[in-house]
């Protein structure tokens, strides 16, 4: 169900250690029914910026049906599209890409620059950190994926993100 956020406000003060936040959601005609110590589960979505700018790197038709697992954790086919705005981690880069790199960049200037960085645990660790899918796709432009899935497959899912709920229906 896709509830619409009506009201944000932060409860910690500025300067605090924690960020602890009220959110109220409309849940009118979402049939869920609810106590207070439930949690509610929010599944976050990449900007459509980025995933655009991934799908024009990889050069993979938009539509083209990849398969990913629904919130149950059953397959089901949504076009690459779809898959990268709301299955999978896009603005932090893994060490699992670049690895999927590794095996698909030929030798030379760039696979050379990939292996420096893939070879030093401290700069693969700063690396990783400060880039996203795009800045590596750009950095390492000889790479090229078998297909979207194979794309996908070097892609971390995006975790729910799970908050206790505080008020009954009633309030």
């Amino acid at each position: 169900y896709l509830a619409e956020l009506i009201r944000h406000e932060r409860l910690t003060r500025s300067g605090s250690g924690k960020d602890t936040r009220h959110f109220v959601l409309n849940l009118a005609g979402s049939g869920l029914k609810y106590t207070p110590g439930d949690s509610l589960a929010v599944f976050g979505r990449n900007s459509p910026r980025l995933v655009d700018d991934i799908i024009k790197l990889t050069g993979f038709d938009p539509s083209s049906p990849v398969t990913v697992k629904d919130s149950q954790g059953q397959p089901k086919s949504v076009p690459f599209h779809q898959a990268l705005s709301e299955n999978f981690i896009l603005n932090r880069a893994t060490k699992k890409i670049l690895a999927g790199l590794e095996e698909r960049i030929q030798q030379g200037e760039q696979r050379n620059r990939l292996m420096e960085i893939v070879d030093n645990d401290e700069l693969l660790s700063d690396y990783v950190y400060t880039r996203d899918y795009v800045d590596v796709l750009k950095e390492f432009d000889e790479a090229k994926f078998e297909s979207p899935e194979v794309f996908l497959s070097q892609l971390s899912p995006i975790p729910p993100r799970l908050y206790s709920i505080a008020s009954s229906l009633a309030a």
